[in-house]
């Protein structure tokens, strides 16, 4: 994981709260549907295709990154509070 500040190279990019997501394997490796759920609708936001070594390395990254950031232990599947679009 990068130990350097990236928004300055991301500023102005969509940035999206993703809830919701499918696999499904292809050709070129896996990928990932990313959706919101919003009053029960699910709004698709983007997809993404990763090798699966790419993969199995942002897994890890993303893993050790969400448990730095939770206060407690994980209690439940559900530890992503329902949020309301600032729009």
């Amino acid at each position: 994981m990068l130990q350097r500040d990236l928004a300055t190279e991301f500023y102005g990019l969509p940035e999206y709260v993703i809830d919701q997501h499918e696999t499904e394997r292809t050709a070129c490796g896996v990928r990932i549907y990313h959706w919101r759920s919003l009053g029960g609708v699910f709004v698709p936001l983007f997809t993404a295709v990763l090798a699966p070594t790419v993969l199995a390395q942002i897994s890890q990254d993303a893993h050790a990154a969400a448990l730095r950031a939770m206060r407690e232990p994980i209690k439940s599947l559900d530890v992503w509070m329902p949020l309301k679009l600032a729009h």
